[in-house]
């Protein structure tokens, strides 16, 4: 009896894995797809070799500008509360 709610449990979790793996890909797709339309890219000019590299510079421009509105939010709200 207990192994068999187990087993259940086992095979609950798994598909709850997969379809979080499912999930996870399924935006990595939509995520890079909306990019390279809003982008222009041409296909033909991004090769397998163009994509680590371009992913990487990305990352470096999103994170740099996350860390910038992180920045500004704060000082705002500083200049907001000197203000009241």
């Amino acid at each position: 009896m207990v192994k068999n709610n187990i087993e259940k449990q086992q095979e609950r979790l798994e598909k709850i894995e997969k379809q979080i793996k499912e999930e996870k890909e399924t935006i990595d797709q939509k995520l890079g797809y909306e990019f390279i339309k809003a982008a222009g890219i041409d296909y033909t000019e991004l090769g397998r070799s163009d994509i680590k590299p371009f992913a990487e510079e990305l990352a470096e421009i999103y994170n740099k500008s996350q860390t910038n509105h992180t920045a500004n939010s704060f000082n705002n709200d500083v200049e907001h509360r000197n203000e009241i």
